[in-house]
């Protein structure tokens, strides 16, 4: 088997390996409506992409459907323990190019931690996600962090829905400060990450 590429964004990640089916789908689910995911899979031909959903919410809240797969894992470790179990699990048998994504309709941009926003590009859309890249990954640039402080700034057209503050290139890190917002101080923030690492007896963030 090649060796697995991966590339890992803030919403959503592409893996692309060399068995298996030709397209998969893998959702982190808790409680979030999925009735955009039937818009993947219909009609359903030989080219659908497969769906698997991995749910740590109530399974009954989701309509079985013969071309998706459903399974309920612990609510642990957020959207990154269900990318991580699937890897683990189906690492003999994964798909040659998979899609993870959280379960909420992917839409534009980034409103904020827990306001809202699809994670999407001003521009781009998710079934540009479902389409296997000769590189082994997609990945778009839409954060920076400066280290060691940990502030972020995030890119304009991330924030903004209009891709003419860009001038179309969305695969490309833009290199003008007007293209990304100022920096910002992430405060308090950085207590909770220390005092995770306290209460589990980690490493610091940085030494980590």
């Amino acid at each position: 088997m090649s060796p697995l590429v991966m590339a890992v964004v803030a919403s959503l990640i592409c893996i692309s390996n060399v068995m298996a089916s030709p397209v998969e789908v893998v959702v982190s689910h808790f409680d979030e409506n999925l009735s955009w995911l039937s818009q993947l899979a219909s009609p359903v031909t030989a080219e659908s992409p497969r769906i698997s959903i991995y749910t740590k919410g109530p399974a009954d809240l989701i309509q079985p459907d013969s071309h998706i797969k459903i399974q309920s894992l612990p609510n642990v470790g957020r959207e990154s323990h269900t990318y991580l179990s699937h890897i683990v699990t189906n690492y003999d048998r994964l798909a040659d190019w998979t899609i993870f994504t959280q379960a909420g309709e992917p839409s534009f941009g980034y409103k904020g931690h827990r306001e809202g926003g699809g994670h999407l590009m001003a521009g781009d859309s998710f079934a540009n996600y479902l389409i296997p890249n000769p590189t082994g990954a997609r990945f778009m640039y839409t954060a920076v962090v400066q280290l060691p402080s940990m502030n972020h700034l995030l890119r304009a057209s991330f924030c903004i829905n209009d891709t003419r503050v860009e001038g179309g290139n969305l695969a490309a890190c833009p290199k003008e400060a007007s293209q990304w917002t100022s920096w910002w101080d992430i405060g308090p923030f950085h207590d909770l990450i220390a005092a995770k690492i306290e209460m589990q007896g980690g490493e610091s963030a940085m030494d980590f």
